[in-house]
């Protein structure tokens, strides 16, 4: 399937949307960013501060997923 834009509805609890808000940044142009691999320690460790400061909780058994591959996802609402 191809598509020139698409429309996605998220419906979210709690102090999701405030993490997003905290931890996004503004895209630096129009469309996808370039792949950048893997995240750096640091950025690492950035996510994980800013999930336990919103109550999600990362799960360390999942840190083979891959957010391209689909699949429910490393994270929980804690």
């Amino acid at each position: 399937m191809e598509a020139v834009e698409a429309r996605m509805l998220t419906i979210t609890r709690g102090e999701f949307e405030s993490f997003i808000r905290a931890f996004g940044r503004p895209a630096e142009r129009d469309g996808l960013p370039d792949p950048s691999g893997p995240p750096k320690p640091e950025q690492a460790e950035a996510l994980a501060r800013a999930c336990r400061q919103f109550g999600i909780e990362l799960d360390p058994r999942r840190s083979d997923y891959d957010p391209l591959a689909g699949g429910s996802g490393g994270a929980a609402l804690g």
